[in-house]
Formats: structure tokens, sequence, C-alpha cells
């Protein structure tokens, strides 16, 4: 599983992604959506108008929960609410924006299963931009089917995945459907080892292949650990498929990714739970691997003991990444870095008062240029959607003093390769099921405030100029000089720092490749970029 790294051009190649400081202030927040019971936010996209949240709720209704999907604007108002589903539970856990304008959202449904022998379903729903339904699918086999994470192919069907105790050869397995952009059952497949298998997240490769990540007991007698499969664009599992081992000697359940996205550099970029925390227990991490799925780093973030969980990721406008998830006992949190992991900030959000706790669970970067975390918070007494507004700091300005660790660590975990075995099987199928109806959440405000919100444009007081011996940052700002220049390249590891004399900085040591470039003023201001070292051609073997 190796991939030679190959840069080749002319002279030399520059692409930069320069940060400035321009900044303008935006209202960020944080926000309870309450019923009259259970409000759960699992799933958010963000664009221009606001916000979409999918979830679940047991406050109106059909049944016993029922998809919530509700609309905000960008300060987080409701637009409008609704529920659909019937007399079971039905619960959204993965709403994504279509080509169409619309939305796809995946979960799962008891409401609408076979009687005789069914627990649960996959359950997909179509809607447009405004939330009304256009179809609906409930999809499984004899037993329980719970779907995790939607997409849109290439060709704008719609791939869906999850878990099923029906079909594969195991306790339980992963489970992938395709169907078709009307809603039609293309093809399923379960697919795992003879444990118990969970498929979390997906995505689609520039060749349309798939790839699925989630976790595994079939392969290591110690318990759960990460797992990724791969398949064709026609979901026929392609072996080898891979277990991650980040520490041999820890048994413990909480090892598993939670999701994977496309990195910067033909890379893919996963988060999760390591499982090897200060006492045994889980720390936030991000590891990057090639287009083999070999490791090129892999960085732990370190907020505090406990379970501390990424179960989502995005990258930033500046060119990195931000983590979406948990701290300790019920916390939401927030991480951002650079594209090779360094940390440029950490936040929690605890409720001051310590009677509510609560969840992260799904991260996007808004339209301009903040984070927003969406989850639950709950009591002795009720559970509702969460969402977080943060700035480009991670701040909403009411997260109180608390003492993070605040500190990162690289890791260096092994891969063993496994063979996953696939089958097929019979689905009950139910269409367009479930019962649309207003639903009435309360907004309660626990946080409105300033912050700042950086402009992601390229900021004009930075010039970088390339040659093929050296690189140059000049400010136009007279008032203003250098104090630090940090140079890391695509591993990591820190290649040049110059903290005085700064004017040109010598890259005749440096081999051809992608470097990372941190810039300090006298002012504060920091400024981090990226710069192509390609002399000649050059390919390694």
């Amino acid at each position: 599983m190796k991939i030679a790294k190959v840069y080749s051009g002319i002279l030399f190649l520059l692409i930069l992604v320069i940060l400035g400081k321009s900044n303008n202030a935006q209202k960020v927040f944080q926000k309870n959506y309450l019923g009259s019971n259970t409000c759960i936010g699992y799933s958010i996209q963000a664009d221009s108008s606001g916000f979409v949240i999918a979830g679940a709720t047991s406050g109106s209704g059909q049944g016993g929960m029922d998809v919530l999907v509700m609309k905000t604007d960008l300060n987080g108002n409701i637009l409008w609410a609704e529920t659909i589903g019937g007399k079971g539970d039905d619960i959204a856990r993965s709403i994504k924006k279509t080509s169409d304008g619309g939305f796809i959202i995946a979960g799962s449904t008891s409401s609408y299963v076979n009687p005789s022998t069914d627990s649960s379903n996959f359950y997909i729903i179509k809607t447009d931009n405004s939330g009304n339904v256009q179809w609906t699918r409930a999809i499984g086999s004899y037993d329980a089917e719970v779907a995790n994470d939607v997409i849109e192919t290439y060709d704008h069907k719609y791939v869906i995945l999850g878990s099923t105790k029906s079909v594969g050869p195991g306790n339980g397995d992963i489970y992938l459907m395709e169907l078709s952009s009307a809603g039609d059952l293309q093809w399923s497949y379960g697919m795992g080892s003879t444990g118990t298998d969970f498929g979390n997240s997906l995505i689609q490769t520039s060749s349309h292949d798939f790839i699925i990540v989630g976790s595994t007991t079939g392969y290591n007698s110690q318990g759960q650990v990460p797992y990724i499969i791969f398949t064709s664009e026609s979901g026929i599992v392609q072996n080898p498929s891979g277990t991650f081992n980040f520490n041999s000697s820890v048994s413990t359940s909480k090892r598993y990714f939670t999701k994977i996205i496309d990195g910067y550099f033909n890379d893919y970029v996963l988060t999760g739970s390591d499982g090897l925390g200060s006492f045994g227990d889980a720390q936030h991490f991000l590891l990057d691997l090639d287009q083999n799925c070999d490791v090129n780093w892999m960085k732990k973030y370190f907020m505090n003991s406990g379970e501390c969980v990424g179960t989502s990721l995005d990258k930033t406008p500046q060119g990195g990444y931000i983590i979406g998830g948990t701290m300790g006992i019920d916390i939401p949190a927030l991480i951002k870095t650079d594209a090779i992991g360094q940390l440029e900030a950490m936040m929690i959000y605890p409720d001051m008062g310590f009677s509510y706790f609560g969840k992260g669970f799904d991260v996007k970067q808004t339209n301009d240029g903040a984070d927003v975390l969406v989850g639950y918070r709950y009591n002795s007494s009720d559970t509702s959607v969460y969402l977080v507004k943060a700035d480009f700091n991670l701040s909403t300005g009411c997260e109180g003093g608390y003492n993070l660790m605040n500190y990162s660590t690289p890791m260096y975990p092994t891969i063993s390769i496994q063979n996953t075995t696939y089958a097929t099987g019979s689905n009950y199928i139910a269409i367009d099921s479930g019962i649309v109806a207003p639903a009435y959440p309360f907004m309660n405000v626990i946080c409105l405030t300033t912050g700042t919100i950086q402009n992601p444009l390229i900021n004009e007081n930075l010039e970088i100029r390339q040659s093929d011996i050296s690189i140059e940052f000049l400010l136009k700002d007279q008032d203003d000089f250098i104090k630090l220049v940090t140079i890391y390249n695509l591993l990591g590891d820190k290649v040049i720092s110059i903290d005085k004399n700064i004017q040109g900085v010598s890259t005749t040591g440096l081999s051809n490749g992608i470097y990372f470039y941190q810039v300090l003023t006298n002012h504060q201001q920091f400024f981090t970029g990226k710069f192509i070292i390609s002399r000649s051609a050059a390919c390694s073997p």
C-alpha cells in the first residue's frame, strides 16, 4: 500500500494560500432548541442563507421519535421546522446538500419495517430547498439496519452507509446501498468480518470508487479497532482492506473512525477516537493517508482526561481543518488545525451552571468564515438541539474559564492488511412512507455576542516572492516587521525557524515538495500558507 511522492514542473511553481487579518464583526452564539421532551441535532448543512439541521424529536410528530428537519438564519433564528415519520422511532443522522438545490437525509426507521421480523430499516428522505418532501424510502432486510451517512455521487445518485444485522458474514456488518435520483434501489451489500462491524463515513474518490471507514471487532482479540474498506463504483469490495492499530497494549472499545474527507494534496484525512488518553481513554486525532492509504502523519490533541472523541471534520477557508466532537463527560468541543495538523485553536462549550451536559456531532464552515457545531444538551428534565456558531478563535464570548491541556503530539499507527467478505440480501422496501407535520421547537439563547470572523480572502498586507533558491515575506505596512518565520514539511516536521535578521529565507537545503510557512509579526499578526518547490522534474520510485 505504498505510493511514490512525485513532484515535477518548470523552474518553479508557486501555490499560495495567504491568510490575512482583515476582520469583520459577526454575530456568534450558543443556542438551545427545545421540544416538549427530546430534540437532538445530528447533522448540519450551511449556506449563505443559514443552517439546515437534521436530527430527531419526541416533542411533536407521529410517534416516539420523529425525524426533525429545521432551518435557521445565520444568527440561529428559526425560519421553519418540520417532523417526518410514523408511529415508531424515526431518526435522521446525516443531511447533505444536493446538486438540485435540495437535501438528501439518511437515518433509521422502526415505523416502516417488515412487521414479522424487522426492528429498523434505513430511512432515506429527499426534500427540496424549503424542506418539502419529494420522496422517502424505508429499505432493509429481515433484522436491524441503521444508516449513518449519505453522499451524492458523481452521476447524481445517492449512496447510503450504515450497519446491518441481516446481511453479511458477521454478528453485525457494514451495509452499503445505492439509490437512483428518484429513489429506486440500484444495489445493496453487507460487508465486513466475522465480528461486529460499523460503517460511519464514506467518500467517493476521483476514480469514482468508495472508501468506507468505521470499526471492527473481527480482526483483533482486544476488541474494537478502526477499519477501512474500499469498494468499486458499483459497491463491490476491493480487497485488501485494512485495520489500524494505535497501540496494541491497550484493550479498549473506544477505537474507531468517525469521519473521512478529502485532504488538500490528493490525500484523505480522518478523525475519530484513539482509545489512548491519559487514563486509557480517548483523545481527538487527525490521521492523514495518501491515495493508497499509507500513513503520511497522525496527530493527537489533548484536551482533558476522559473520553474525547472527534465526531466530525471539515476544511477551513484558511487551508486547515476543524474537528467537532466532545470532551470528557459530555462537553461539546472544537479543535482547529492547519493543513498538516498543527494545533491552532481549541475550545470547549460547557454549561457554566453545570446543570446541562451535551455532545457535539457535526461541524461545518460557514460562508462568513465562522465554525458551526450542532449536537444536543441535556439535563434531568429535557434534551435540546444545541447550536454553536464560533468566531475565528472558536469563541462565542461566554465559554467561561476552563483549564485545557491544549497540546498535540504525533502518533505512529500501524496498518494490518485484511480481507473483507461481502454478501447480498433481499430487501424490504416501503415507498413514500412518513407523515410530514410542522414542529415548534422553542429557541433558548444561551449566549449571543459579537465575535471576530476572519476574512478568508487574500490579504494585501503580506507579499510573497519565491525563486528557485529562496522565499521572501514582505509586509506592506511600514510599522510592521516580521519576528518569526517557521517552515514545515508535509509530514509536519519543522525544517526552518528564523527569529532575527529576517530577509529572504534560503530554500536551497529543501528538496522538491510541498511546504507550509508560519509568519508572526511584531503586532502579533499571524499568517500561514503553503508553497511548492519544484526546481526540475523529479520522480522517486
